[in-house]
């Protein structure tokens, strides 16, 4: 790596970092949405999620399948685009 593109990384780095902390979840999709970023793993969302009390929408137990449904939905901000992107990544390496 020469020092130009570690210095592309470190800035590409810094605006991940100012982005994740500004953000704001308000709902459930996009609290989903926020730790899926940030692990990168459906059952560790899931397994988060119903420790903190939430349920599936028929107020069953939150399966996995609610949030990789809520990943494959229309993206709504930057948040969801960036967590279908890992969630597309993510898929290609199981599937190879």
């Amino acid at each position: 790596m020469t020092n130009d593109e570690a210095r592309l990384e470190i800035g590409r780095l810094k605006q991940f970092i100012t982005f994740m902390d500004g953000y704001q979840p308000e709902t459930f999709e996009q609290k989903a949405l926020k730790l899926y970023v940030e692990f990168g793993s459906v059952t560790k969302v899931s397994e988060i999620l119903r420790n903190e009390g939430y349920k599936s929408p028929e107020g069953k137990y939150l399966e996995g399948k609610v949030i990789t449904n809520l990943l494959r939905s229309k993206p709504q901000d930057e948040m969801h685009s960036l967590a279908q992107d890992i969630y597309k990544r993510n898929k290609k390496r199981r599937n190879m």
